[in-house]
């Protein structure tokens, strides 16, 4: 189902409130329960379907200890249920005709009965807000749901229960709707098919505030963040920006003042200002003068309002003086900017530890503030703009999402700027350093022959003292196997070290070892086969690394050297040399293959890259395959292998792990003219002489490559141009 659509033809439901939210429900009160279904196999008329008792209508009977489903017809009492409050969010539900409760399963049965005592069903919607609700009893965490099809001598038209997670049930959930979901209609005021209530009501919580305008090419959002000087000199910084998901400055707390009439207030999740109040028409945030908002309801449009501040005046979003958007307030003509959507947040996730981090370093960002809107001209400038670009990095990386260890660091990092402390990482590609790389799949720590040892697994990496590891085969929390631990964190304890993991099934993928703290993490899709594969990029200061585990099948190894090269090419404009290294699963097995050279090691060799490690030594099954590699990208250059070993052991997992040591960086750019010396004057070679002065291009054999200056025509890669060494 789409977020926002529904399969329902509501206008076939005219008149009837629609229930947003498991709170609007009222005791007592009498409502209709709607499939959020309209399409079955044997059941294609396309009308809503509805909960109720056995109807003389029906064709087919089977028994009224059953509950049915059909045709909704508004004027059937059969289709009417009483809500009754039977405990914290949970609703029993009685049939008005029957006068009994919908009820459990029947035996080993699935089928829906009803029961001559109220039953507590809870009900529970995945997009709060939307109307679609789960409906959950004390039994299991299954919902009742419509069938569409014919259970041996069972009806079609009973209901039965269904885990509510199934989405394929007949034809597309996009089309058609959730089985196991529903919609509750109230009975009051349905003479008008065009009543609405006039007030918008919404349950406590956390939310983003999101435009509804539909003509927005993404999602916008409000967002607590100094954007610019007259925000920051005014209180103004509620901004309008591009939503992203878990970014803390975008959530915000609604709590109900008078629901009755749509009054609420709200605060922002990072900093606990309030609305309250306006300046220079743009609303400015307080942690003083909360300001009461009323919510009311966008006539016409599902699930959408108008915020409204205490002079009546519509919040709505607009470009102010520099460009920069604010929330703002005025009676706003343009009525699509100025309506909302409220998007749930879940609370509970709030709480994991990676949302805790974000919110630590919003909660920084805040308190340092951004050093162009703060006074910090006592830094200096080099450490000003060090401070500056430190800022607006945490600030995109909280937006877009980052990996913890990244957010523990931005924090102490952003109170080191704050005292002139910090110095910004800056690469010398000229300076030369030895790197120590490992790559190792670790089976889950389980061991080839003897079951699970993760200090026996630690230990091995230790030995190698390796500057940077990549593992395979890692499992995070997955389960009673690797007794539930998160074996990056066990691992980069053990070793001292820093780890990052990526999860490419639930709870079990790829990691990174090392000693260094990443400055980046990106995670990369690779082709799949049966399961979902990945690679993991950290940028170092010095060099770029990636761990990856290539798909079993040759369509998965086919596929991903393209991704692989593209990734590669990202990093060609930094400059900064490439190692990739793991279980690339390529030998030579399958048909097409030839010998030790696969499709996926011949294609990576024939674009750019260089295998280090030995092509015939085996690293799998008992010294059988050699498939762990560790490889560079020549267009960048920069790795000059020293040398390179598979360690023998054979008991720690089925992989043996593969060590390489290697010199990074490269030759000083005054040092390059003695690769292509220019022409000495009155050598007779007045012409090649000119060639060089005019920024002629050679490669690093002093071979000329271009009949012209270099224009970006040619391979990316190290070249001299006037007897400079360039990266292009």
């Amino acid at each position: 189902m789409l977020a926002g659509t529904s399969a329902i033809a509501d206008d076939l439901i005219d008149g009837y409130t629609r229930i947003l939210y498991a709170d609007d429900l009222q005791d007592g009160k009498a409502y209709f329960i709607i499939s959020d279904r309209t399409k079955f196999a044997g059941n294609t008329t396309g009308k809503p379907k509805g909960m109720s008792l056995q109807l003389d209508s029906y064709k087919i009977k089977w028994g009224d200890q059953y509950v049915y489903w059909g045709d909704f017809d508004a004027q059937e009492d059969g289709f009417v249920w009483i809500a009754e409050k039977v405990g914290d969010d949970q609703w029993a539900f009685k049939n008005k005709v029957k006068g009994q409760y919908l009820g459990r399963k029947s035996g080993s049965d699935n089928d829906v009965t009803f029961s001559s005592t109220p039953v507590a069903y809870t009900l529970t919607d995945l997009e709060d807000g939307e109307g679609r609700f789960y409906m959950i009893s004390d039994e299991d965490s299954r919902s009742p749901h419509v069938q569409g099809f014919v259970r041996g001598d069972r009806p079609n038209n009973c209901l039965a229960k269904q885990d509510v997670g199934i989405t394929t049930y007949v034809d597309d959930v996009a089309t058609n709707g959730y089985p196991a979901r529903w919609h509750i209609y109230a009975l009051e005021g349905g003479s008008d098919p065009g009543t609405q209530p006039e007030f918008y009501s919404v349950s406590d919580g956390y939310y983003n505030i999101v435009s509804a305008n539909s003509a927005l090419p993404q999602k916008m959002c409000w967002t607590e963040m100094m954007a610019d000087a007259p925000a920051f000199d005014s209180g103004a910084s509620l901004t309008f920006g591009t939503l992203h998901s878990g970014d803390p400055r975008s959530i915000y707390r609604i709590e109900a003042i008078d629901k009755n009439n749509g009054q609420y207030k709200i605060y922002n999740y990072v900093t606990d200002k309030y609305v309250s109040g306006t300046q220079d028409g743009c609303v400015v945030m307080s942690d003083e003068d909360e300001e009461t908002l009323t919510f009311r309801t966008v006539r016409g449009e599902r699930n959408t309002l108008y915020i409204c501040n205490a002079d009546g005046d519509t919040l709505f979003a607009a470009n102010a003086d520099g460009g920069i958007a604010h929330v703002r307030t005025a009676a706003a003509t343009d009525k699509a900017m100025a309506a909302w959507k409220l998007q749930k947040v879940d609370a509970a996730q709030l709480q994991s530890p990676s949302a805790k981090l974000r919110l630590a370093l919003a909660v920084k960002l805040d308190e340092v503030g951004h050093p162009d809107f703060t006074d910090y001209s006592y830094l200096g400038e080099e450490k000003l703009l060090a401070f500056r670009n430190l800022w607006d990095k945490a600030s995109r990386d909280l937006a877009l999402g980052a990996f913890d260890i990244i957010y523990e660091q931005y924090i102490a990092n952003l109170d080191a700027a704050a005292e002139g402390q910090y110095d910004e990482p800056v690469y010398n590609k000229y300076q030369k350093r030895p790197l120590r790389v490992m790559s190792y799949n670790v089976k889950h720590c389980a061991g080839n022959h003897d079951g699970l040892n993760l200090a026996r697994t630690a230990s091995v990496i230790a030995a190698q003292q390796a500057d940077v590891v990549a593992l395979q085969e890692l499992d995070s929390v997955f389960g009673s196997r690797s007794d539930y631990k998160y074996q990056v964190k066990e691992l980069a304890q053990a070793t001292g070290m820093y780890g990052i993991f990526c999860s490419a099934l639930t709870g079990y993928g790829i990691g990174i070892l090392s000693k260094e703290l990443p400055l980046s993490v990106r995670v990369v899709s690779l082709t799949s086969d049966f399961e979902p594969r990945r690679m993991l990029v950290a940028e170092f200061r010095d060099y770029v690394f990636a761990s990856l585990h290539v798909g079993l099948s040759a369509n998965a190894r086919r596929g991903t050297g393209p991704i692989i090269k593209a990734e590669a090419e990202r990093w060609v404009e930094t400059g900064k040399p490439l190692i990739i290294a793991g279980d690339f699963n390529d030998d030579g097995t399958d048909s097409e293959m030839e010998g030790a050279r696969g499709v996926l090691t011949k294609y990576l060799q024939q674009n750019g890259f260089t295998y280090h490690t030995s092509l015939t030594t085996p690293t799998w099954s008992d010294g059988i395959y050699v498939i762990d590699h560790i490889i560079s990208y020549d267009p960048i250059g920069g790795v000059k292998k020293v040398s390179t070993e598979v360690i023998n052991d054979k008991v720690t997992s089925d992989h043996m792990p593969i060590v390489g040591d290697f010199i990074i960086g490269f030759d000083d750019a005054t040092g390059i003219n003695s690769l292509s010396p220019a022409p000495a004057p009155g050598s007779g070679e007045e012409t090649l002489n000119a060639e060089w002065a005019n920024g002629k291009c050679y490669d690093l054999s002093g071979r000329m490559v271009t009949g012209n200056r270099f224009d970006g025509k040619s391979s990316r890669g190290i070249y001299i141009i006037g007897g400079e060494k360039i990266l292009k």
